[in-house]
């Protein structure tokens, strides 16, 4: 009797101990796993010749930046709920629907369109980009020189912005761990040389697990 219990002690035991060890190695794979293909950062990518991101790429569906509001209510219909807001003398209204948010500005007494955020599959944004995406297959579609590092192109790097050397116009797609972001300024600028304070095209995608989670473009000042 003794020893049968003896027996089932160490079986237990056995078991509790490979228990552990198969826990153990599967919460090893999911970190390495989680890890490379999450941070996409320093994966080697394809170059191409295609064209960089521009003010052309300011789209959501059939809509773009500058269109008004009317024409833009015609194409997705009325929102979930609307949100008006006042920043630096400026009006703007915010729309919400399933996944998307459209955000207009007052400009000479018309809303216009300038910023869109997507966080759900089935909007299309600039070159048919959408939630949901594999990443490499999105940063494919826009120019890449650069096959390693962080700045996929660019004729200037972002803290460039802060020099107040740039006057010309100024570019460049920069990917970090969990995000990618596109800039595209026109010259020339407010206060002749490119800075936070002048209208600012830019794209920004969100990344997880290597699929495209958050789509965001704006034009306007970054200060």
């Amino acid at each position: 009797m003794k020893k049968n219990k003896k027996e089932n002690k160490n079986r237990n035991n056995l078991i509790m101990i490979l228990t552990c060890f198969v826990i153990a190695v599967l919460i090893y794979v999911v970190m390495i796993l989680t890890t490379s293909t999450n941070n996409f950062k320093n994966k080697t990518l394809q170059t191409n010749t295609n064209s960089m991101f521009t003010m052309t790429d300011l789209t959501i569906n059939n809509s773009s930046y500058g269109d008004l509001i009317n024409a833009v209510e015609t194409e997705f219909g009325m929102p979930l709920k609307i949100e008006t807001f006042n920043d630096d003398k400026t009006d703007y209204k915010t729309y919400y629907y399933d996944g998307l948010k459209l955000t207009f500005k007052n400009e000479n007494n018309s809303y216009i369109l300038m910023r869109v955020n997507v966080t759900k599959a089935g909007y299309k944004v600039a070159r048919n980009l959408e939630v949901d995406q594999n990443i490499l297959d999105v940063l494919d579609k826009f120019l890449i020189i650069n096959d390693k590092g962080s700045y996929l192109y660019g004729n200037y790097k972002e803290k460039d912005l802060r020099t107040k050397k740039v006057k010309e116009n100024m570019y460049f797609a920069k990917r970090e761990k969990n995000m990618v972001y596109y800039l595209y300024m026109d010259a020339p600028y407010v206060n002749g040389y490119a800075s936070l304070s002048d209208d600012i095209a830019t794209l920004t995608i969100t990344v997880s697990m290597n699929k495209v989670k958050e789509i965001e473009w704006m034009f306007a000042p970054l200060d």
